[in-house]
This record gives structure tokens, sequence and C-alpha cells, in this order.
């Protein structure tokens, strides 16, 4: 019996789809390790002057709600991630 195996391709492909998987899943929930979050909140339908915070390093968070936002019944909200920034301390 001749056992099919797994290319280094293949692997490589697969190892990273599951990465994928848990980061979006650590996002949705809001605690990946390697990233901040925060909220913005605006009324509904009419958030015209929404904040742009692409500028500060900002990104929408587009795992959690639809597509990076929600609609309640009186406000919208804005999801958004950004990479921790690492201080390296010299000694």
């Amino acid at each position: 019996m001749v056992e099919e195996r797994e290319t280094l391709d293949e692997a490589y492909t697969r190892v990273c789809a599951e990465r994928d998987k848990l980061a979006s899943a650590l996002h949705q929930r809001r605690i990946h390790p390697d990233y901040e979050y925060i909220t913005t909140t605006g009324p509904r339908k009419a958030w015209y002057d929404a904040p742009d915070l692409t500028k500060e390093g900002w990104g929408i968070n587009t795992d959690l709600g639809h597509d990076g936002w929600e609609r309640f019944d009186y406000h919208e909200e804005q999801y958004w991630r950004r990479k921790r920034l690492t201080i390296v301390k010299e000694e």
C-alpha cells in the first residue's frame, strides 16, 4: 500500500490557512496579543464626519461585525485594530 505524502507547498498552504483562521478568530474576540483594538461610535445613518483613524496607523477590523462595522437602533459602531507598538529598551 502506497501512502500519499503532502508536498512542502501543500503543507505550507495548509499551515498558512490554519494560521489565518486562528488570527481571524482572535480578531473577532479582540484578543490577538499582537494587536490593540478600539471602537468608534456615531449616530445611525448620519455619521458623515466619522473619524479617519488610518492616519494614526489603525485599520478596520474586518473580522468583527459586518466588515468592521455594525448598525444598532440608535447608533453605529466601527471596529478598528492596529499592531501594538513594541518598545525595545537598550541596556
